[in-house]
């Protein structure tokens, strides 16, 4: 199950979507509410486009594609997804933050922030995590 949560980046509007058993993430600058008219289309580039920027096999990420069929909306009660989110949100913004000395372009901001361990997944990647779950094993995230 994705989890989704709009947030803000100075005046420019974000989507982020999370993965809720591998807190793995996809970020959408410039969000806005056209892109839901189809919103199919819009998890799927979310998601492939984050899998491809973290080294994703190109069978794991069609797999992901295939699986990718219906988008239903609901308020989501998994505080620990929230939770992880909201710090997924605010590594976002610091790597992507002006005055951050080490301001990171887009592609990269998406791959360092599944490249970071996290607690609730016994210190594993969410990119590697998640790639694992859909049965590609020998996945590592490699370092850029």
């Amino acid at each position: 199950m994705w989890f989704a949560h709009v947030f803000f980046i100075g005046r420019l509007k974000c989507l982020v979507l999370t993965h809720g058993a591998s807190l793995f993430s996809a970020v959408k600058e410039g969000y806005q509410r056209v892109d839901m008219a189809a919103p199919e289309e819009l998890v799927k580039g979310m998601i492939g486009q984050a899998l491809y920027l973290v080294g994703a096999p190109p069978e794991a990420i069609k797999k992901v594609m295939d699986e990718i069929q219906e988008i239903a909306f609901a308020k989501a009660a998994d505080r620990m997804v929230q939770g992880s989110m909201n710090d997924m949100i605010k590594i976002y913004k610091y790597q992507r933050d002006d005055r951050n000395p080490r301001c990171l372009d887009y592609p990269v901001a998406i791959r360092e922030m599944n490249h970071i361990p996290m607690k609730v997944l016994k210190y594993e990647y969410p990119a590697e995590a998640f790639v694992r779950g859909l049965g590609f094993s020998d996945y590592v995230l490699k370092p850029e």
